[in-house]
């Protein structure tokens, strides 16, 4: 049997903190759950939906589609920048890696950790309140972005202003 839909989606929002979709379906005769899921921030401004994943009901995980997957690792400039009072920074694994993202001042000091993690293959974004490790609001300055996923490297700059 080839894949057919035997359920209906479900869509909405917990909060502004996420959107998500689901499906229930059967592929090759093995019933499932396909699903993908979207950051909405407080404004109602959504990230792409990230790429789908299907789980079946016999335990096993298989993506359904990995040609949206990237193809090389790449840290993406934030948007928006300058920013106030948060900004969102995006990058790209094309394979599951431990991934570290931090944030520093122009004197070089660590900020912020935002992200210490192992995290799948796909588009990612993480959004910077401008607040450091303490929770303290952070003033006006140049800062630097630093991605670090497996052996791959990368930093980027951007402007708060408050």
């Amino acid at each position: 049997m080839s894949l057919s839909t035997t359920g209906a989606g479900v869509y909405g929002n917990v909060g502004t903190v996420q959107s998500w979709s689901t499906y229930v379906t059967y592929w090759y005769n093995v019933p499932g759950i396909y699903w993908s899921v979207q950051a909405i921030d407080g404004s109602f401004v959504g990230s792409t939906f990230a790429g789908e994943q299907y789980f079946s009901f016999d335990g096993t995980t298989t993506r359904i589609d990995d040609s949206d997957l990237p193809s090389q690792f790449a840290l993406k400039g934030n948007h928006p920048n300058p920013f106030n009072p948060a900004t969102t920074i995006s990058f790209d694994l094309p394979r599951k890696s431990d991934v570290e993202l931090v944030i520093y001042d122009a004197a070089g000091r660590r900020v912020r950790k935002l992200l210490r993690d192992s995290m799948s293959a796909g588009s990612h974004s993480v959004l910077w309140d401008g607040n450091d490790d303490g929770s303290v609001r952070v003033g006006s300055g140049i800062y630097f972005y630093r991605l670090v996923a497996g052996s791959y490297e990368a930093a980027k700059s951007m402007v708060l202003v408050r």
